[in-house]
């Protein structure tokens, strides 16, 4: 299953991971199945389906009854929400969804819109007008991409009367402004991943940690030096990000492993620290020699980071002052056998 953002969800893509059960190839056994959630650019959408997305009507969301029992509410209309529910409404998600034949593809069309996420849109673009503004009058504004905000600056070189003008002269543009406030808080996905076998919960929930993809490429970039990289090989430059890849594999296994062990937890998703909190503790555990080998001492300042990770790996011996040779020989055979132990017991 790939789940993507707009910048990867061209109609060739989805083709690409559209195979159900019911391909011929898939039933064959030649190839697997292939779904997609990706987000649907409402911008980019056709009119009539673009009015669908927009659309006040037919709407719908959860909450609880007066028993707690969860329930949802159905044919909702947005413009009932006004200043006196605001505060009621703001933390609802409201959805509705559609199916769609385009460009030879079936696809499930699931819009959303939240009041919460209409303030976030809208301090977005504030501090785009208060840039370009700022912008206009230092005079070092030049047209960009639409995310900059020199794309809500006008130019005019022409006099109200059509002559030439000698004076340039920049304003906001208030009509892209007004265009675009009518996307605030709308949002879309498409898959093909259907109602009659998928809720609609978890495709938003598939969709709702997308956000741990772009994680993956912050922390292969930051935290294992995916880049730069200083090789003109094919064969190095695929060792390296493929070494890069393992690093990042086993450092969110070992995220996964504390999580697992230590319970339900705030952080998300489900995980007690950050990476980079792990491979800080990671570094900093050591031991050093005594004696000409006799004895190992554990050389670092201890930290709750620590102690879950020696809890998890069975190296509770590194928390003790003094390790002798040969106790420190039994845990080394004990690391080696570890990656068989967590094969045998299904550990991802």
């Amino acid at each position: 299953m790939v789940c993507t953002d707009n910048g990867l969800s061209s109609i060739d893509n989805r083709k690409f991971n559209d195979r159900d059960e019911d391909n011929e190839w898939v039933k064959k056994g030649v190839i697997g199945q292939r779904h997609f959630v990706v987000v649907q650019s409402l911008k980019k959408m056709d009119k009539t389906l673009q009015d669908w997305a927009l659309g006040q009507e037919g709407w719908s969301y959860r909450t609880k009854d007066s028993s707690g029992k969860r329930i949802t509410v159905n044919n909702f209309s947005l413009t009932k929400l006004n200043n006196d529910n605001y505060g009621e409404f703001r933390n609802v998600t409201f959805f509705k969804e559609r199916t769609a034949a385009e460009n030879g593809l079936d696809q499930r069309l699931i819009a959303t819109f939240s009041l919460k996420y209409k303030e976030y849109m809208q301090a977005l673009r504030k501090g785009k007008i208060d840039r370009a503004e700022k912008m206009i009058k230092n005079g070092t504004y030049k047209k960009q991409n639409d995310s900059s905000p020199r794309s809500l600056i006008k130019e005019s070189h022409t006099t109200e009367d059509g002559q030439e003008a000698t004076v340039r002269k920049a304003d906001i543009d208030k009509e892209k402004i007004d265009k675009d406030s009518r996307f605030d808080g709308f949002y879309c996905l498409a898959t093909n991943m259907f109602k009659d076998k998928y809720p609609i919960e978890l495709i938003a929930k598939i969709g709702a940690r997308r956000w741990e993809i772009e994680e993956c490429f912050r922390i292969m970039k930051s935290d294992f030096n995916a880049r730069p990289f200083f090789h003109n090989k094919d064969s190095r430059i695929k060792a390296h990000l493929m070494t890069c890849f393992m690093a990042l594999m086993l450092i969110r296994t070992i995220e996964r492993q504390i999580a697992a062990n230590s319970g339900a937890h705030p952080r998300y998703p489900d995980g007690k620290y950050t990476v980079s909190e792990i491979l800080t503790a990671l570094r900093e555990i050591k031991v050093i020699r005594l004696d000409g080998g006799r004895g190992y001492q554990p050389d670092y300042t201890d930290s709750p980071v620590i102690k879950d990770l020696l809890e998890i790996f069975d190296l509770k011996e590194l928390e003790k002052e003094v390790i002798f040779a040969d106790k420190f020989k039994e845990i080394l055979k004990r690391i080696k056998k570890a990656p068989r132990k967590y094969k045998s017991q299904g550990t991802p």
